[in-house]
């Protein structure tokens, strides 16, 4: 009996240790009783450490931590992390955008993952729009792709090369295909919302600020053709293509994006950018070119 005794007390003490020192009866509580709480994967029940809860109906939490990382909850699903130590100069644990991480955003048509980013008050997503409708195409795909050493349209690519443009730069996009082909929850911009991307990064050097750091073809004169990437838009140069002639061109030199506005002809606006300018174009395209497509959050 007296051992017994000893056991009991030993036990219970255990327990207040453990309740002192990690957060195990906190977090059962809450997965009993609160509506989609979870522990990160990352993480486990003895150490997450929910910070900062949902203050609706919802038990969830939005911000939380524990040893190795912080975590809040991703506006588009799932969750953001960020490793302890690398936190920026301006890093705020209860503002996931002071972590400047690009948030993911998984496409449900086909499970693709695209980063994002915010600019000014636009979330845009980070990567070109690579799901495959009807009436796109990977650069090279079924045509001729433009010869830049003799101006020619005679180089048919290979299945893996076209692929991996696929991979690279996102698919091309004729304007009737592209005024549809953004995901649940975003859409293809307008002339008016793009005006507005070039006005919060700088007009005049709006194409340095939004290309890529790398990909992009030097200059004629030696210098590079990246740009800054300031604003985490990674701009690359994934080309156009042309229905009319089945022919493909101009990728590592330039890329061209549409909008959701035409001229009610056949021509739509959007803008294209080149390796040799630090400036964004602004132009009417005819709606059977192939352009590359960015989406907009809603």
């Amino acid at each position: 009996m007296k051992n017994k005794v000893i056991v009991s007390i030993i036990v219970f003490i255990l327990l207040i240790m453990l309740g002192c020192y990690s957060h195990i009866f906190i977090n059962l509580w809450c997965i009993v009783t609160e509506n989609g709480y979870f522990i990160p994967q990352e993480s486990n029940i003895l150490v997450f450490n929910a910070t900062k809860m949902n203050s609706g109906s919802g038990g969830w939490w939005l911000y939380g931590e524990d040893n190795k990382y912080y975590y809040a909850l991703n506006p588009f699903g799932g969750y953001l992390k960020l490793q302890k130590g690398n936190e920026p100069s301006d890093f705020d644990k209860f503002n996931y955008e002071t972590w400047h991480i690009k948030i993911p955003f998984t496409d449900t048509r086909d499970g693709k993952i695209y980063k994002t980013t915010k600019i000014g008050e636009q979330v845009w997503m980070a990567e070109n729009l690579n799901f495959a409708a009807e009436g796109s195409k990977c650069y090279g795909e079924g045509g001729k792709v433009r010869n830049e050493k003799t101006g020619d349209w005679d180089i048919i690519l290979s299945n893996a090369e076209i692929q991996a443009n696929c991979d690279k730069y996102g698919r091309l996009y004729d304007w009737e295909t592209a005024i549809t082909a953004c995901p649940n929850g975003w859409h293809l911009p307008s002339k008016e919302e793009w005006k507005a991307l070039m006005a919060t990064v700088g007009e005049k050097t709006a194409g340095k600020y939004l290309k890529a750091a790398s990909g992009w073809n030097d200059r004629e004169n030696g210098e590079s053709g990246n740009g800054t990437d300031n604003f985490g838009f990674s701009a690359l140069p994934g080309g156009i293509g042309r229905r009319a002639y089945n022919g493909f061109g101009f990728v590592g030199e330039g890329g061209s994006w549409w909008s959701a506005s035409d001229n009610y002809g056949e021509h739509a606006y959007g803008i294209n950018i080149r390796y040799e300018y630090d400036d964004v174009v602004s132009r009417y395209n005819m709606k059977d070119f192939l352009d590359s497509v960015r989406c907009l959050h809603d």
